[in-house]
């Protein structure tokens, strides 16, 4: 199974059809979003709509969880803050009931069939990395709606699992 991992999408749907077009080129099997598909961008519920329909898991991020009053917000700095108010304005109560719903984890349970190694995934760090894990690979799926990076890249990683 060739899993596309993603997150940080932030309602930026010109960067979420980006990857989703490279993921489509490198044929994965099922994709994963990290979660943070809300705050920032001008584009929450087509991003909502998007993510909903082509994930197999999607997990709650930090961003989802303040549009959808799961979460304080108030120390955001002012410019995330008013992202997120004009959100949770602009959600459709669909977009708003499926980011309440959403869990911090989920479990999949493939293992890589020759060494019975799990592989764990990270988002949120704002930076593509690769660390080792006590037991298995740990890999950060970068932030395709928020980069932090210059030049901003792209973390387009697909292993496969089984």
């Amino acid at each position: 199974m060739r899993y596309g991992i993603f997150s940080d999408v932030h309602a930026n749907l010109d960067a979420l059809e980006a990857v989703l077009r490279a993921f489509e080129r490198e044929k994965i099997d099922a994709l994963v979003c990290l979660g943070d598909t809300v705050g920032y961008g001008s584009q929450p519920n087509d991003c909502c709509d998007i993510v909903k329909r082509v994930t197999r898991y999607t997990i709650l991020g930090n961003h989802d969880a303040a549009v959808a009053g799961r979460m304080d917000y108030s120390y955001y700095y002012d410019a995330a803050r008013e992202a997120l108010d004009w959100h949770s304005r602009q959600l459709t109560s669909e977009n708003m009931n499926w980011l309440r719903k959403l869990n911090y984890f989920e479990r999949d349970g493939a293992t890589h069939p020759r060494r019975e190694r799990r592989a764990g995934v990270a988002g949120h760090e704002r930076l593509s990395v690769r660390l080792r894990g006590c037991r298995g690979r740990i890999a950060g799926a970068g932030d395709e709606g928020d980069a932090r990076e210059q030049p901003a890249r792209r973390a387009l990683h697909s292993r496969r699992l089984s």
